[in-house]
């Protein structure tokens, strides 16, 4: 996933962590996770437009709001679904997804004072 244009990464207290990246796989299955924390100047609004487009080359996009639950089927037939009510989003916060449970890409933002936060995720579970 590409990183906004400028975005800096963002840390709660001066000792957390702005990345993180974790694998694990044993038994035939793997689970594979990419988390960033990043900060710009730029508006809310900004920042998802220009997740919303990186994100629409992986297939249609989900988007979640506090209390909205909607789902996006992959293709006709198929019961490979995201659903909002897997990416809860809490108050002031836009939750953006593409792909499938087992292979997806988020992307969370939130308007903090006059900087927007947000946190993108890779998330692969993988099988036989």
């Amino acid at each position: 996933m590409p990183i906004l244009p400028g975005a800096q990464p963002q840390a709660d207290e001066p000792e957390d962590k702005t990345a993180l990246s974790f694998g694990l796989w044993g038994g035939g299955k793997g689970l594979r996770i990419a988390v960033r924390k990043l900060r710009t100047p730029q508006s809310a609004t900004e920042v998802g437009a220009f997740y919303r487009q990186a994100l629409s080359v992986h297939g249609p996009v989900l988007e979640c709001l506090p209390g909205r639950i909607e789902t996006v089927r992959l293709t006709p037939g198929d019961d490979a679904r995201l659903r909002c009510d897997d990416h809860r989003a809490k108050p002031g916060t836009v939750v953006l997804a593409v792909g499938t449970p087992r292979n997806q890409r988020v992307v969370a933002v939130q308007a903090q004072g006059h900087e927007t936060h947000f946190q993108l995720v890779r998330l692969a579970l993988t099988a036989d």
